[in-house]
Formats: C-alpha cells, structure tokens, sequence
C-alpha cells in the first residue's frame, strides 16, 4: 500500500509537476497528413451577399434575329477532269449528297460526260466510293476530283439488231448500189443486195478487234470481275490474320496472293481494293 507523501516532500512535487506542465506548453503540436479537424473547430464560411452582376454580352446573331441564317446544305464548287480524254467539268454539288448521286447529276447536267456505271472519282490519291457522302471527303470549295473513265459494259456497247435493222437506207455518204446475180430461170427472181441498207446494218467501229489487255485474252468477265472485288481480297485478308500472330507477317502474305494477280487487276481497282482492305502498298506494289 502507497504512503502518502509527508508535508516537506509535497510542495516540491507540486513544483516539479508545474515546470513540466509549463515545458510541454511551449512545444508545437503536430499532426498527421491525414488529419481532419472535427466541425465545431472549422472556419466558418463567410456570408455571401447579393451582389448585382451585369448581364453577359449578346452576340451579333441575338441582335439581328429577322436576317435569314445560311443554308446548312450549302452547296460547293467542283471540278472534275479527267486526263484521257481531256475534259473539265464543272459541278455544284451538295456536301450531303452521296458520290453516285452526284455521278448521275454529272451524266446528266454534261452531254460529254460519260455514263455513271463509267466514271471511277478520285480525290487526292484516294478512290471515292459510291456510298459515301462527299462531306466525308476533305472537299473545300474549288476542289479538282480527278475522272477516270472505265469501259462500257459489252452488252451496252454492241447494237441491238432491231436498231441497226431499223437504219435509214438512204444515209448520206454510202453509194445506192445494187448487185444481182445471173438468174437460172426466167421466171425465178433474182436476189437483190443492196450496200446503201445492208451497209448501215454493220456496226462501225474505229477500235481494234484485239483485246486492249492480251493478258485478259481467254477469260471471262466474270472471272475478272470477281478476281477485282474489293470483297474478295477482304475475305483472303480475314484468313491470312486468323492463320498468323503478327499483322506484319499476315500482310506478307497477302501481298504475296495479290502480286500474283496484278495482270488481271486495272490500277484503279487495285487502289480501291487497299481502300477497302486497309494494307498500305509495301515496296511500290
């Protein structure tokens, strides 16, 4: 059991107590970063007060609300050239329309123009697809489109017999000349033949019978139509990544299939078909 302390030692407890009391006053009290001060210790915040603010700046537009806004389908000025044969056209176009409507309104704003299924756009190095609006493209006002013109298909560009039997015999420029053949009855009729109707019959043409592509001869426009389907190489590209880890090595062989079919691919399709795929030319291919 504790003593108590004797009259003598007492006070000088007390003293001792009061000086360390006095020596842990002085010291700075810290505290951790995490430290958050309970709400009855916090700053109060001040009073706001109303204070009249101006009103924000009107724009020109909020000033003058009777004049008509533009046009939100503006439309742009373009030109379309094509190299051979030479020709420029010019065409207003809407930015909302797509590039087949716009091949159709060319064919028929332009008589020289070619047919819609003929014309292949391309715009800066880039194919245009049909479907695709113009405002898709980085088209500005005055922009050049360059024109390709691809062949007519070849039931287009043969004459229907009805219409070259249906020719004029007395077209200008052909000799009316009549050929007969000795006769071996007297009561048969000769047969007649005459160049002035069976001439205009003939389809006249300056081109040569020779294909344009001696590469093309013996193959069916079926088959270079399907070997020149941007869909066809799409689905070679879906294969050759599924087969291989790295897009590098899957590219390789793509370019490898697609080498070995150039000759029976024009170069505006082959520009197209990377379009489509999205391969980039390795090695000027």
């Amino acid at each position: 059991m504790e003593s108590l302390l004797s009259d003598t030692r007492l006070p000088e407890e007390i003293q001792s107590f009061k000086a360390t009391a006095e020596l842990l006053a002085t010291l700075k009290q810290r505290y951790p970063n995490s430290y958050i001060p309970p709400v009855e210790e916090r700053h109060k915040r001040p009073t706001l007060v109303n204070v009249p603010v101006c009103p924000p700046p009107t724009t020109g537009h909020d000033d003058d609300d009777d004049e008509p806004m533009p046009a939100a389908d503006a439309t742009v000025k373009l030109t379309v050239k094509s190299l051979k044969p030479a020709l420029s056209f010019t065409l207003a176009a809407r930015p909302t329309a797509t590039v087949a409507d716009l091949k159709k309104q060319l064919a028929a704003a332009e008589k020289d123009a070619p047919a819609p299924e003929q014309q292949r756009w391309i715009l800066k190095g880039k194919a245009m697809g049909d479907g695709k609006l113009l405002r898709e493209f980085d088209v500005q006002d005055g922009a050049v489109v360059n024109l390709m013109i691809t062949k007519a298909p070849a039931a287009a560009a043969a004459p229907s017999s009805s219409t070259a039997s249906a020719a004029s015999p007395s077209s200008p420029g052909v000799p009316a000349l009549t050929l007969s053949e000795p006769s071996t009855s007297s009561s048969s009729t000769a047969p007649q033949v005459s160049l002035a109707k069976d001439l205009d019959a003939l389809p006249l043409s300056t081109s040569s019978t020779s294909p344009a592509h001696p590469e093309h001869a013996g193959l069916s426009p079926a088959f270079l139509s399907s070997v020149a389907s941007p869909a066809l190489w799409q689905s070679v590209r879906d294969t050759v990544e599924g087969h291989f880890e790295g897009n590098k090595e899957a590219q390789r062989v793509w370019e490898a299939m697609f080498e070995g079919a150039q000759e029976w691919i024009r170069p505006n399709d082959k520009a197209l078909i990377r379009e489509r795929v999205g391969y980039s030319a390795m090695g000027g291919v």
